[in-house]
């Protein structure tokens, strides 16, 4: 009987086309950049971490490991739009622009889309951390 020995990534590792497939089903944008990325860690990577019994199950691991912080990145970024981002009403430009003078125009708040609760508290710490100390009522 005869045993399998772990081996480096061979140079010239190339995925089939249904493992580059799965990457892109696990959620990964950019698959060409991940098999660079891919092939360099390992090709950098010494000690017996570095072999692997089998390279397409390695890659497997990698596109659901990459997919998942794909997907974590992109409900960041809803969650941040949900809260933050235009048009909730949590500063207008002028507001913006004169907090950066160092002035606050509590009448500039546009008066269609008023301030909840969070974002009168986000936009106090801002100003408080920007020194500039207003009430946000």
């Amino acid at each position: 009987m005869s045993r399998a020995t772990a081996t480096r990534i061979p140079e010239d590792f190339a995925p089939s086309p249904a493992l580059m497939q799965y990457a892109r089903d696990q959620g990964v944008a950019n698959v060409d950049r991940m098999l660079e990325d891919f092939r360099d860690f390992w090709s950098a990577k010494s000690g017996k971490d570095a072999t692997k019994m089998d390279w397409a199950a390695t890659w497997r691991l990698w596109a659901r490991k990459e997919g998942d912080k794909a997907k974590e990145a992109a409900a960041r970024e809803q969650r941040y739009q949900q809260r933050f981002a235009a048009p909730t009403g949590l500063l207008t430009n002028s507001q913006r622009k004169g907090m950066e003078r160092g002035r606050f125009k509590e009448e500039e708040k546009s008066p269609e889309v008023p301030l909840t609760p969070e974002q009168r508290e986000f936009a106090a710490a801002a100003l408080k951390r920007m020194g500039i100390h207003r009430s946000m009522q």
